[in-house]
């Protein structure tokens, strides 16, 4: 692996570890997501990744697009 290589996984694993803290910040303001909204909130994923969901089906409060 290069210098510019390691340089750029380094850049990566702190922007990661960056997006992460927010994440948690926002959870200690906000409170953890409730069941429901991790399955919608996965559901959108999958359909923007144009990936079928691990259920086979988008939770019923989801649209399918």
């Amino acid at each position: 692996m290069s210098v510019v290589e390691k340089s750029v996984s380094l850049d990566e694993a702190v922007a990661l570890r960056d997006r992460l803290q927010g994440v948690l910040e926002w959870e200690a303001e906000a409170g953890a997501l409730t069941a429901q909204e991790r399955a919608a909130g996965e559901a959108l994923l999958y359909r923007l990744m144009k990936l079928d969901s691990p259920a086979g089906d988008a939770p019923d409060n989801v649209a399918a697009s």
